[in-house]
């Protein structure tokens, strides 16, 4: 099993590139403000040969499984018939809310001069789109070692530990947000299952923004970044995951499966 490390390299590669970006950003930035416009430009140009190599990868045809539905909500089933997944995606939802409305203020914590910080554009550049970027470059590959290694643990404790090292390194948010379903879903529903939890995580990188600056606004930062961390910490109350054999998964992911009650 290789998929943690695979997807631990394109990781390290796109945030090296990411880094390396920021830098050069924020120089351009600190020279001349009025420059955020060729960077608006390098984006939606980085954008589309990214996309247009993408549409160049072999594709494997998908087939739904036999008496399965292939409606646009069709992935949605899942939430209903499988107790664990959807546990784990109000757990992502309470933390991603969370993360994504604190994330979404570090710029204008640190250059809104109402603030009191009022820092020149590189450095600004420098601590949210660089640092950040470098962790994750240094710890990517490591913890998708520690994926192709990991198997659901029957103690809640181990859970419980293991969501707050996500919570502090980065980089192993970034390898479970893209692989965590493929531990619970069989082959044949791996797709739908992303399906639905990337749909999730664009709702809520939609609500997650609006949300903080709608906060920021009646409460101190010192207050919003407290409500952000007992989010994230509340959501560890969800990680109560029962460990299951490959055997049970697959009967019990079979489509028009009876559900198991916890």
């Amino acid at each position: 099993e290789k998929r943690g490390k695979l997807y631990a390299v394109t990781g390290v590669s796109r945030a090296a590139a990411a880094m390396r970006f920021g830098f050069l950003g924020g120089k351009m930035l600190g020279w001349n403000i009025d420059h955020y416009t060729w960077l608006l430009w390098a984006f939606a140009a980085s954008g589309f040969i990214s996309g247009f190599w993408t549409y160049s990868l072999p594709v494997t045809p998908w087939e739904a499984p036999e008496n399965s539905s292939t409606s646009l909500w069709s992935s949605m089933r899942w939430v209903r018939e499988d107790r664990d997944f959807r546990t784990l995606l109000i757990s992502w939802m309470i933390m991603g809310i969370g993360n994504l409305a604190a994330a979404c203020l570090f710029v204008e914590y640190l250059a809104n001069p109402r603030h009191g910080i009022n820092l020149p554009e590189f450095e600004v550049a420098w601590i949210t789109g660089v640092v950040p970027v470098l962790a994750r470059v240094v710890f990517s590959y490591p913890w998708g070692l520690v994926y192709d290694r990991f198997h659901l643990f029957h103690n809640l404790f181990w859970w419980t530990l293991g969501m707050a090292l996500w919570g502090m390194a980065n980089a192993g948010g970034n390898v479970t947000w893209a692989l965590w379903v493929t531990k619970l879903a069989s082959k044949h529903a791996v797709a739908e299952y992303m399906s639905v939890h990337t749909f999730l995580t664009g709702m809520r990188g939609l609500i997650a923004p609006a949300l903080a600056f709608a906060m920021i606004k009646v409460m101190s930062f010192d207050t919003f970044a407290i409500v952000c961390g007992l989010t994230i910490v509340s959501a560890s109350g969800f990680i109560g995951v029962r460990a299951r054999s490959s055997s049970e998964s697959t009967d019990r992911l079979r489509p028009g499966a009876r559900q198991e009650r916890l």
